[in-house]
């Protein structure tokens, strides 16, 4: 049965303010049965059809809300109840995970390519609650991150041409945030001879790049001596980019040892609090596993890494890099962009070593951008800008001419349309008057 098949229900629903959240409706299929053979996840699944969704948030039986463009609003969908919910999780856990445990109360497993869903349940806590991460490709890039404001134009100009100077990056934030998609972002970036790697720990990056080579360590958590072998073979491949999704603590100091020994190229993402949290966690790590002293480590740490890249949520929960920062072999930070008290990106008045770099690059950026009276501009969606692909091979020139003339009369009409409105308003005031 398609999925237009299954929009059965419409319910209407009035608006609810929570956090400044907006209730919407949705068309939804409600089942009392759960097939395990099936792989339609009832409402998640029709929400998931939705191609800008973002995320699913679900609180209990009767609270779900969902994340588009970086806004959260609450839909009227629910299920029957908290019983209903956990059942669901339940089955579609077993169906997605290898070793799947009846008894747990905590999965975490990839719905499908893209689509992660990590559930607490009963008695862990008072209720269902499921969170759907949805790393769709089409979601990670720069102009995308700009259209929701996670970026200004300025810094979107800045990661683009940092990406062919092969400087180490961390991208760093807690859980939840862009790490992931803005990583994806970045690996489109790259050109097309370079020889680069992703090592995915989650599975969670849709890459359809030929010139990137793909592993995926989920299937190797379990295998250490082998993961270890691939890694040792990665690194021996000299690859010109490596990213990293979400590094394992117990793999980190295999990489470095290699990033000390003079390997540029290296970008990863790590859950932390904040920039210093994050290099703090590097280098306890590095100082654990090597077994050296922590002044020792931390120096290795501040010396091999150059940019730190940090993401937060605000007080809407809307998502936004909150600064970029250089880091210095004093074991200092330099903020390059950072947010101010109105939640817009600003220049810090620091301009980095390298940026000599990317002038001989004879890429588009100005060293104004770096300028503390600089100003950040935002992408805006131009009216009717979406309405015709652009990029379909088979699209006819012709009917593309036909349709630019018909919406320049459909506006041309509706000015007219105005235009009599409002003369004959003009026309009965006169009478009246």
């Amino acid at each position: 049965m398609s999925l237009k098949d299954r929009l059965k229900t419409n319910t209407n629903s009035k608006t609810t303010n929570i956090i400044g959240i907006q209730e919407e409706t949705l068309e939804y299929y409600e089942t009392n049965e759960i097939d395990e053979n099936s792989i339609e996840f009832d409402i998640i699944d029709t929400l998931l059809a939705d191609d800008e969704l973002n995320s699913i948030q679900i609180y209990g039986a009767k609270n779900i809300y969902i994340e588009k463009k970086g806004k959260i609003s609450r839909i009227s969908a629910n299920y029957r109840d908290n019983i209903h919910l956990e059942n669901i999780v339940r089955k579609y856990a077993k169906k997605f995970l290898k070793d799947y445990d009846e008894l747990s109360s905590f999965y975490n497993f990839n719905y499908s390519k893209g689509v992660n869903i990590s559930a607490i349940l009963p008695p862990l806590s008072s209720v269902p609650v499921v969170y759907v991460k949805n790393f769709k490709n089409k979601f990670a890039t720069l102009q995308n991150l700009q259209e929701n404001q996670s970026i200004s134009k300025e810094i979107a100009l800045f990661l683009d041409a940092i990406m062919p100077l092969n400087l180490n990056i961390i991208i760093a934030g807690e859980k939840n945030t862009l790490k992931t998609t803005l990583l994806t972002s970045l690996i489109k970036q790259t050109q097309l001879n370079n020889r680069c790697i992703l090592i995915d720990y989650k599975n969670e990056i849709e890459n359809n790049m030929q010139s990137i080579a793909n592993y995926n360590f989920l299937e190797l958590n379990n295998n250490k001596k082998l993961k270890n072998e691939i890694i040792e073979q990665i690194i021996s491949l000299n690859p010109e980019r490596l990213f990293i999704n979400n590094i394992k603590e117990e793999d980190f100091n295999i990489f470095f040892n290699y990033l000390k020994d003079g390997f540029k190229g290296f970008i990863t993402t790590i859950n932390s609090k904040s920039p210093i949290d994050a290099l703090e966690k590097l280098t306890n790590i590095y100082k654990n596993k090597e077994n050296i002293t922590y002044e020792a480590s931390k120096d290795l740490i501040y010396n091999n890494i150059d940019i730190i890249i940090f993401i937060e949520k605000n007080g809407s929960q809307q998502r936004k890099v909150s600064s970029i920062s250089i880091v210095k072999n004093d074991k200092t930070l330099d903020g390059i962009f950072y947010l101010n008290e109105n939640n817009e990106h600003i220049s810090s008045g620091v301009m980095p070593e390298f940026f000599e770099n990317i002038e001989k690059s004879s890429l588009p950026i100005s060293v104004n951008i770096f300028d503390s009276e600089y100003k950040h501009t935002y992408y805006q969606t131009q009216k009717n800008e979406n309405l015709v692909d652009f990029n379909k091979k088979n699209l006819n020139p012709e009917i593309l001419k036909k349709f630019k003339k018909a919406l320049s009369k459909d506006f041309q009409t509706t000015e007219i349309k105005q235009e009599n409105q409002n003369t004959e308003l003009n026309e009965n005031q006169d009478e009246q008057n």
